[in-house]
């Protein structure tokens, strides 16, 4: 991870090693937290050991399961919560390759806060590699692209310009079906990813 305010990115090992880390903090074994992020202790085992790059739902659950969030996890921690800018330079990117996404948080640090705004782009074929939920809303807007977006096993398709909001309780997840990549400004509140 890097601290020198450019935009931060973890590897795979970083991210094993940072995950088995919170997971012991919190004195739990593989197989609990497995059962708890509905995945295997196998796959848990892999992404502690930086073998494979975790899927965003299934990072998200684990990290989840330990109390936190996947930005607080992903971040240094050391940004000032209350700045009122975040130069372009300075945001976190999470990018999940497996799914095709790279993922900026546009605000600092997310403690104390009750939204948190992330610029996505999503390559083609990219997505959320399945559906999840979780409390509280989601709005979007597709900037540029086109964007599937499926909520309660119904899809939408968006074009650039359209906008979208749901309950995040609802089964919901995201893919990119065309030729180019999509950009989208996305709110999630509160702060669960």
């Amino acid at each position: 991870m890097n601290r020198s305010g450019e935009i931060q990115e973890m590897t795979e090992k970083e991210i094993g090693a940072k995950l088995k880390q919170l997971r012991q903090k919190k004195k739990m074994t593989l197989k609990q937290l497995a059962e708890k992020a509905h995945c295997t202790d196998a796959a848990l085992s892999k992404i502690e050991r930086g073998e494979v790059t975790p899927t965003i739902s299934l990072l998200k659950n684990a990290v989840n399961v330990l109390g936190v969030t996947l930005s607080e996890f992903l971040s240094n921690g050391e940004a000032n919560q209350e700045a009122i800018v975040m130069h372009r330079d300075q945001r976190l990117r999470i990018d999940f390759q497996d799914e095709k996404i790279v993922s900026y948080q546009l605000v600092r640090n997310l403690k104390n806060k009750q939204l948190q705004p992330l610029y996505e782009i999503i390559k083609s074929g990219g997505g959320s590699g399945g559906v999840y939920t979780h409390e509280g809303e989601e709005f979007g807007i597709v900037l540029e692209g086109e964007l599937d977006i499926t909520v309660d096993d119904v899809t939408y398709h968006l074009k650039e310009g359209d906008s979208f909001w749901y309950r995040s309780i609802r089964p919901h997840g995201f893919k990119n079906n065309s030729d180019s990549d999509v950009k989208v400004i996305w709110v999630i509140t509160p702060p669960t990813f």
